[in-house]
């Protein structure tokens, strides 16, 4: 019987980390791997900006936490951007005004 599950191997931040997914799921592979892309693509920037300029050599859990509050800035930006209330409150209300017209 085949293995349900399978180990993808990623490298962030010079650890290596190994994630279990289902077996046959392409899309949530590469969002991991896509995941790590952005990490390192981050902590490099971050690394950049900040090497030379007068302020010491940042270490890598630094570095981290600089891309941890990027990354969960941007996820809440996100979250904010996609709030739908507002327009569930919006349409309820033309509900009712629809309603109230349809009586009449």
């Amino acid at each position: 019987m085949e293995d349900e599950t399978f180990k993808i191997h990623l490298y962030i931040a010079d650890e290596d980390f190994f994630v279990e997914l289902k077996r046959n799921d392409e899309q949530q592979e590469s969002l991991y791997r896509q995941a790590a892309r952005e990490i390192a693509r981050l902590v490099n920037a971050y690394r950049d900006k900040f090497h030379g300029e007068g302020a010491a050599e940042l270490d890598t859990k630094r570095l981290l936490a600089m891309t941890a509050l990027h990354l969960a800035k941007k996820n809440l930006d996100v979250e904010a951007n996609t709030d739908d209330s507002h327009c569930l409150t919006v349409v309820r209300q033309l509900d009712e005004e629809l309603k109230n017209y349809l009586k009449n």
